[in-house]
Parts: C-alpha cells; sequence; structure tokens
C-alpha cells in the first residue's frame, strides 16, 4: 500500500516560535525521514518554502528535489 503524504497550506504558530518556513522545513523533513524508510510513498508539495525569500526558496527547493 502507498502512503500519501503532503505539504499544502502550511502555517505558522507564532506563540510556539514556529514561523510558516520552519514549519515548512518540519514537514519536509517529516517525508524525507518517512521515505528513507519506506520507499510506497507519493508526495505532493505546494507552493514549496513559500514562506522565505525567492533565492532561497529556489535552492532549497533543489536540494530538496
Amino acid at each position: 500500500m502507498m502512503k500519501v503524504m503532503t505539504s499544502m497550506r502550511t502555517i505558522d504558530a507564532l506563540t510556539e516560535g514556529v514561523s510558516t518556513f520552519y514549519a515548512e522545513i518540519k514537514r519536509i523533513k517529516d517525508i524525507i525521514d518517512y521515505f528513507q524508510v519506506n520507499e510506497n510513498l507519493l508526495f505532493l508539495i505546494d507552493e514549496i518554502f513559500r514562506g522565505t525569500n525567492s533565492v532561497g526558496r529556489l535552492k532549497g527547493a533543489e536540494e530538496v528535489l
């Protein structure tokens, strides 16, 4: 069976010290960690790293993919 994971509509939790960018990083890390153990994974990412600047966003996306 294939698991589906997503990173969409990631939101911040400023009262907990979690910015939008950090929440995105944590979610991407969860996806990568799962994939390293289980290869049957479909992951969908919408607007990767939208919580940072364009240059950082592009570089981060390249590294993840």
